[in-house]
């Protein structure tokens, strides 16, 4: 499994665990609406931390930083009805414009590795929807 650079676990979580058998990543953006927002990062901890709100199970910074929000035997609150068939990666992007940072894909792809080395995750590409 891959280390987090920090932790900060999210109290939004589902009562039930993750099921075993789960095969899916699914990898969002922030979008804050603000370019280049340098609080972004910041920003999306602190309002995963805030109950009732959303989670995932990594949020990955612009600067490559990996931060775990929710352990991966837990569901996160990052994708409505298949919270429990999914694990959840939120990309740190204010604005679509802003694209992503090398340093933020090579977090991103140590992240999925993780995934596929210890869960079996098939490393394709299924599909992208905004």
């Amino acid at each position: 499994m891959i280390a987090p650079d920090l932790t900060r676990l999210s109290p939004n979580v589902n009562d039930d665990p993750m099921p075993a058998g789960v095969r899916t990543v699914l990898i969002h953006c922030t979008r804050s609406g603000t370019s280049m927002n340098p609080s972004e990062f910041e920003g999306t901890l602190n309002y995963m931390a805030t109950p009732g709100t959303t989670s995932s199970h990594w949020v990955i910074g612009r600067d490559g930083r990996k931060a775990r929000v929710v352990n991966d035997d837990r569901q996160a609150w990052h994708a409505g009805v298949d919270n429990d068939n999914a694990w959840g990666i939120e990309l740190e992007q204010g604005v679509e414009a802003d694209g992503f940072t090398e340093l933020q894909l090579l977090a991103l792809v140590q992240v999925c590795r993780g995934y596929v080395e210890d869960f079996g995750v098939a490393p394709v590409h299924a599909r992208w929807s905004i």
